[in-house]
């Protein structure tokens, strides 16, 4: 009977022992997943505030590049993109700055709309034309007066689809020549 109550303490220990070491690998592999988890999420949340500063118009958001993990060449390439991101910004402004500087100087009246009809660029010719007040953001004007024909041609001109157009109106003593065409 001594020989049989120590083999059930001694298996009594060893089930123990065994809860004991499967609670303990459990609580383990619970916090190295946490520690992973955290590790893994803060290069990811670094990446994503970036991302959104640049979204939001910050072109200035630099990411470390030092990291000697997968993160260090993630950081960089996006580096890379936000600096390719700041000349083409950079480049298009001059591109939009010479545009403009030209159509402000073209002898002949230049109007730019979207495809909703609304202005989005005009020459102070074109006003001395229209004999009115161009807002970029706004629809032609000269509903009423001399310009009505004009702005039902135009309007016409949207309707229809087609490419590229030409006509001639008489605006009071003046003889205006229109020409439409859509840019991509």
């Amino acid at each position: 009977p001594v020989e049989a109550g120590a083999t059930a303490l001694r298996r009594q220990e060893v089930a123990d022992l065994l809860g004991f070491a499967i609670v303990l690998g459990a609580a383990l592999s619970l916090a190295l997943a946490f520690l992973v988890g955290g590790t893994l999420t803060r290069p990811i949340e670094t990446l994503q505030i970036a991302s959104e500063r640049v979204g939001s118009g910050n072109l200035r958001v630099q990411l470390p590049e030092d990291r000697r993990d997968e993160f260090g060449s993630v950081f960089g390439a996006f580096n890379r993109m936000v600096l390719g991101i700041r000349r083409a910004r950079k480049a298009l402004l001059r591109t939009t700055r010479r545009t403009q500087a030209i159509v402000e100087e073209a002898a002949t009246g230049v109007v730019a709309l979207d495809p909703s009809g609304r202005v989005t660029l005009a020459n102070p010719r074109a006003e001395a034309l229209l004999k009115e007040s161009i807002v970029v953001g706004e629809p032609l004007p000269g509903r009423e007066g001399e310009a009505w024909a004009l702005v039902n041609w135009v309007d016409l001109y949207f309707r229809d689809g087609i490419r590229e157009a030409n006509t001639e109106f008489q605006m009071g003593t003046r003889r205006i020549r229109v020409r439409a065409r859509r840019v991509s």
